[in-house]
């Protein structure tokens, strides 16, 4: 019987909303990608590393959006 917790579940999350504590090093991340820097997301297996470069993305993706609009 599988029960599925919301909070504790194993997929990458693609949004800041979904990451729990992460703000710090998800702006950092936004602001050396955005400044071309070579990044390298390390840490042991589970911790969120995909989650984090999937956040950062969708908020490059929505900045992009928001400057294409207003340009």
């Amino acid at each position: 019987m599988g029960v599925k917790f919301a909070f504790f579940d194993l997929n990458p999350k693609e949004s800041a909303k979904e990451l729990f504590g992460r703000e710090g090093e998800l702006d950092e991340l936004v602001h050396l990608i955005k400044a071309r820097r070579w990044v390298a997301v390390l840490g042991p297996r589970m911790v969120g590393k995909t989650s984090l470069i999937k956040a950062a993305n969708t908020r490059l993706d929505e900045m992009a959006t928001a400057i294409a609009k207003y340009t």
